[in-house]
C-alpha cells in the first residue's frame, strides 16, 4: 500500500486484479443472462396477452356475423365483458326473456336492442371496438347475483 498526499492508494498485485476482473465479469454475465430471460419471459407474456386479446376480439366477430345481439351466459359475461385483455365494449342488456318470468318490458326493450344492434352492425362505422350483447336471467343467474341489488323494500 502507497500513501499519495494523504490519500490511500490500494495497490494489488496484477494476479489479484485478474481474479477480480473474472469475478466482475462472471458478475456481469450474470445479470446481463437474467436480464435477457426476463425480456424473453416478458415478450413470451406480451404475446401471449396478444394472442388471447385477439382470439377474443375474432370469437365476438364471429358471433356478431351470425347475431347483431350476442347471448351470453355467466361464462361467457365474464370472460368477454368483465375480464382482461379488452380493447373493445360491450354495450350488455340484461333481461327476462322467458315467458314464464312475464316480463312485457323485456320483449320491447330486447327488440330496440336489436335494431340499434342491426343499425350498428350494418352502418358503416361498424368496427370490432364495439359489440352489443344479452345476458338473459335464465342463462346467467349468476351474472344477476353480482350486480347490485336495486329493491328498495
Amino acid at each position: 500500500m502507497r500513501t499519495l498526499a494523504g490519500n490511500v492508494e490500494l495497490v494489488l498485485p496484477l494476479s489479484s486484479c485478474r481474479s477480480i476482473d473474472r469475478m466482475l465479469l462472471w458478475k456481469i454475465s450474470c445479470v446481463f443472462v437474467a436480464f435477457v430471460c426476463y425480456l424473453a419471459a416478458f415478450s413470451e407474456a406480451q404475446k401471449t396477452k396478444d394472442m388471447l386479446l385477439s382470439e377474443k376480439v375474432q370469437q365476438l366477430m364471429d358471433w356478431t356475423s351470425r347475431r347483431s345481439v350476442i347471448r351470453l351466459n355467466g361464462d361467457k359475461f365474464r370472460r368477454y365483458v368483465k375480464s382482461p385483455p379488452r380493447n373493445y365494449s360491450v354495450v350488455v342488456m340484461f333481461t327476462a326473456l322467458e315467458p314464464q318470468r312475464q316480463c312485457v318490458v323485456c320483449r320491447h326493450a330486447s327488440e330496440e336492442m336489436q335494431i340499434l344492434a342491426n343499425s350498428w352492425r350494418y352502418s358503416g362505422s361498424f368496427s370490432n371496438r364495439l359489440f352489443f350483447a344479452m345476458v338473459d336471467f335464465d342463462e346467467g343467474p349468476d351474472v344477476f347475483q353480482q350486480l347490485p341489488s336495486t329493491n328498495h323494500g
